[in-house]
């Protein structure tokens, strides 16, 4: 009987394991990094309603990434944009006022406070449904309170919305929020521009059949080098456990046939 090898079962295991794991490591890629729990989690949401395999992995940092496999890469880039993910970060007008510096000129003072005004605004056009970016830009010149021609302040709002969405009835609320929150604004000084966003993305089952027989030329060069090596681990343990499996019993030996009679 062929010696059974019991370490052979195990290493064959560790190593269809170990293969397996290369491959998926390899295939994966970072998509966005640097987010909080709740960003990628949405994101992670909608790349799977769309059938695009994705994960939310922890960086040493605390912050959040999110990795799709690198051939669905481009589909997922083009998802999020059309959904306006990542949201956009704004600066509060604490965050803009948090140096310390201790002296600052009136200049850079009246700056960083329009600033953090268009900042705060934008945020807050940034929550109305449907609204994928949303950029305030405000005039607020410095007038002598001796004069009496004063120039009047103005903004202007840049929203671009998804194209299902009609936010056009929403213009009187946008004006009136947007010129009650600066002082010395007046309605008909509010211009505000609405910009449906374009769809890029294209859904992976409609692509035609030579764009998915050309998909292979398309891989990166370590993808494939990655999917090589995780089909030689394979490989090795089929082999490996193979020859861990006890050989066929050898057949017995005949008998000795009997004497025909007696001695004499």
């Amino acid at each position: 009987m062929a010696a059974r090898v019991p370490w052979a079962a195990s290493l064959s295991r560790g190593l269809a394991a170990a293969g397996l794991v290369f491959a998926l490591s390899a295939c994966n890629v970072d998509l966005y990094s640097k987010l909080s729990e709740g960003e990628a989690n949405e994101i992670v949401a909608l790349l799977l309603r769309n059938h695009i395999q994705a994960s939310r992995v922890v960086a040493k940092d605390g912050s959040s990434v999110v990795r799709v496999d690198e051939a669905a890469f481009a589909d997922a880039m083009s998802l999020l944009s059309d959904a306006g993910l990542p949201r956009q970060k704004f600066a509060s007008i604490g965050d803009v006022f948090a140096d310390n510096k201790l002296v600052s000129s009136p200049t850079e003072e009246r700056a960083r406070f329009i600033y953090a005004l268009s900042q705060e605004l934008s945020k807050t056009l940034s929550e109305i449904d449907g609204v994928l970016a949303a950029r305030v830009h405000l005039v607020l010149p410095k007038n002598d309170p001796l004069r009496e021609e004063q120039k009047p302040s103005s903004a202007s709002v840049f929203i671009k919305h998804d194209p299902a969405a009609s936010l056009a009835p929403l213009l009187p609320q946008i004006k009136t929020l947007v010129t009650n929150s600066i002082e010395g604004l007046s309605y008909d000084k509010v211009s505000v521009v609405f910009v449906p966003g374009q769809k890029l993305h294209r859904a992976a089952d409609t692509a035609s059949s030579p764009a998915r027989a050309t998909l292979l030329n398309s891989l990166p060069v370590p993808l494939l080098i990655g999917g090589a090596i995780a089909g030689w681990f394979v490989a090795l343990a089929l082999l490996l456990g193979r020859g861990s499996r006890p050989g066929p019993r050898p057949a017995p030996a005949p008998l000795p046939a009997a004497r025909a009679g007696g001695d004499e």
